[in-house]
């Protein structure tokens, strides 16, 4: 593991104006209300003392770190460390997309981890994902952080959604991914759609890399992201990402309600030994 440190952590850190230019254009304004509105409601991240976030290089995380840091540069609130995961794939690629993950977090003045995993070309998606969140959880314990943030949109959360579906996924797996899970996994883009990402990027003008192996439909969420969700948007309903999301929303509260009311009143199996003596 390597770790570049800038010479102070950011408590109401201070900000460069290019970072907070136009900040209070209102229609622009209104992408940071909104990532604004989402932490102060989760007193988890509000409480916390440090978080990771990670980042890829590419322009989720890219515009995920810029809001953290513009939230911490106007309110104060945890100190935030950048996480890189190179996975030892895609070559120059992977390198380059290392290199733009360190510019972002030295341009926002956050402490640097980039963790180096050889994980082989061969490696499945979740196998890769896995291995991501695994590498996370290890870098959150030895930094003594509270929180792992993660840039995933809407988009992902519709994109899980069919994934889950098509493989046959319980009420469970159709819930999706959670904004906040086992109170250490916070996503809280989760309700913003990636079109407003793209604009808020091109609004701040900030850098980040475009992974060419996202476009490669041999993948299966790349198939539904390409292939799957324009057909249903263009045949169906243009709304499909934002319907998709509500959906796992409602998915969540009955696996909420399943668990917290219905599970207690179920009583536990019996083995088959026990089954039969009482039968007897």
């Amino acid at each position: 593991m390597e770790r570049v440190d800038p010479p102070y952590c950011n408590q109401k850190m201070p900000f460069a104006k290019e970072i907070l230019k136009n900040q209070e254009d209102p229609m622009h304004f209104r992408f940071y209300k909104k990532v604004r509105s989402v932490l102060f409601r989760t007193s988890r991240f509000m409480q916390a003392k440090k978080v990771l976030v990670g980042v890829s290089g590419g322009i989720d995380s890219s515009v995920l770190l810029h809001e953290l840091a513009c939230f911490v540069a106007r309110e104060g609130g945890p100190c935030l460390v950048a996480v890189h995961v190179h996975h030892g794939i895609r070559g120059e690629d992977a390198d380059l997309d290392f290199l733009e993950a360190q510019n972002q977090a030295q341009k926002h003045a956050v402490p640097f981890i980039v963790k180096y995993l050889a994980m082989g070309e061969q490696k499945s998606e979740e196998a890769l994902r896995q291995a991501r969140m695994q590498v996370l959880e290890e870098v959150a314990l030895q930094e003594g952080a509270d929180l792992i943030l993660l840039a995933q949109h809407m988009q992902d959360q519709a994109e899980t959604f069919l994934l889950r579906l098509f493989r046959g996924a319980g009420v469970q797996g159709l819930a999706g991914m959670k904004m906040l899970r086992n109170e250490r996994w916070f996503r809280p883009f989760l309700q913003i759609q990636k079109q407003e990402i793209e604009q808020e990027a091109q609004h701040r003008n900030l850098s980040y890399r475009i992974d060419k192996s996202n476009f490669d439909t041999s993948y299966r969420r790349n198939a539904v992201r390409h292939n799957i969700l324009p057909k249903l948007q263009t045949m169906f309903n243009p709304n499909i990402i934002h319907n998709l999301a509500d959906l796992c929303s409602s998915f969540e509260q009955l696996d909420d309600y399943i668990n917290t009311v219905v599970d207690p009143f179920i009583p536990e199996p019996e083995d088959q030994t026990s089954t039969l003596l009482r039968l007897q």
